[in-house]
């Protein structure tokens, strides 16, 4: 997934784990029934499926999930059918909330029906370019087409001289917003399986948005970090930092986006998930059931959806490369195969792959999973 050209994003669960629990009252009290299927929700929300979610929660029966789980269930109704919800914003600047509103009514209508996409692109560029011609001095004079050309630039911009640290740019349909105000910065040496590298890594703090994937699952997935070319991004509260999450799961990963930026510079999000989640796979213990289960429950075959497209990829080719027999979505059959075997086949599928972009070409190939 990638936020502009350069920029790998990880997505960040909360509750996945063991690196956010959930605050009292947003956990479920102890039942007897299954509501597991509740989460099906989510899943649909990255997907940019909306349509499909608002359908699946009318086939809810309001006895098969928890009071927690029908209260979220009103508030979906009431973000993305009846769009009357009460939001609270995480900052009182007039601006920055008028600009989180913009975000929300495009994320609302292009979530709902993303065929659309392009039509609410460009309302979102007019909106935006509009807003910043209206308020933004620095832009006086300048040529309307000009500010919807590059908009979310000339919006990092405008948004970093009121004391905003912003991401802009698309995580993968559809553009993104994502808000802090404060940063702190640490040196890490961090090892893959073909890399050894030291990296820059900065630490978000007081974040005022998480973006779209936050408003699609309200607050259960949402980005917990990202690669440049120059630093890797974290968002600190995120994350126990001796944890495997953080470790492998934001280290090791965002580190393989940092050195794959250099080694194959065009790749794009798809293949440059594939590459970093096998680098998770091959480093994870404790960790490494939970994983493959993400990676199981959030796949898809849509190409445009690169971590789930990246998922299913990594789930088929590992199952395969582990000689798994049987269903390769239970979750069972994977805790048959030994964690050493999972580790060394996916660095083995990793080192493929690299071999096989090398000779593509390195400093061409764009995509390569198929």
């Amino acid at each position: 997934m990638s936020l502009t050209t350069g920029i790998g994003l990880i997505m960040i669960a909360l509750g996945a784990l063991g690196q956010a629990a959930l605050p009292a009252d947003k956990r479920d009290t102890a039942v007897t029934r299954d509501t597991t299927k509740f989460d099906q929700i989510y899943l649909l929300g990255l997907q940019g499926s909306m349509a499909e979610g608002l359908k699946f929660l009318d086939s809810l029966d309001p006895e098969s999930v928890t009071e927690r789980q029908q209260e979220e269930r009103q508030r979906y109704f009431a973000r993305f059918r009846a769009a009357d919800e009460s939001y609270v914003h995480r900052t009182s600047d007039t601006s920055v909330v008028r600009i989180i509103d913009m975000y929300h009514s495009y994320w609302r209508r292009a979530l709902l029906d993303h065929k659309s996409l392009a039509r609410f692109d460009t309302l979102l560029a007019d909106s935006i370019s509009n807003y910043l011609l209206a308020h933004d001095s620095e832009l006086r004079g300048r040529a309307g087409q000009e500010i919807r050309d590059d908009f979310p630039r000339h919006l990092q911009e405008y948004l970093r001289r009121r004391g905003v640290y912003s991401a802009t740019g698309k995580t993968g349909l559809f553009f993104d917003l994502l808000l802090h105000t404060e940063e702190t910065e640490s040196n890490y040496r961090v090892t893959t399986p073909e890399d050894t590298i030291r990296v820059r890594v900065v630490f978000m703090e007081n974040m005022i948005s998480n973006g779209w994937e936050e408003y699609a699952t309200f607050g259960k997935y949402f980005p917990g970090g990202w690669a440049t070319g120059e630093a890797l991004y974290c968002a600190k509260e995120t994350y126990d930092t001796t944890s495997e999450n953080f470790t492998v799961s934001y280290l090791k990963h965002e580190g393989k986006h940092f050195a794959d930026y250099k080694k194959f510079p065009k790749l794009t999000g798809a293949d440059l998930e594939y590459r970093a989640k096998l680098v998770e796979l091959s480093a994870a213990q404790e960790s490494l059931y939970e994983l493959i289960g993400i990676f199981i429950r959030n796949s898809a075959t849509d190409r445009q959806n690169p971590h789930a497209f990246a998922n299913h990829c990594v789930i088929r080719d590992l199952s395969q490369a582990c000689g798994l027999k049987g269903d390769n979505t239970s979750i069972a059959s994977w805790e048959a195969v030994p964690a050493t075997t999972l580790n060394a086949q996916a660095e083995r599928l990793l080192k493929k792959n690299s071999l096989e972009l090398s000779i593509a070409g390195a400093d061409k190939v764009e995509s390569f999973i198929r």
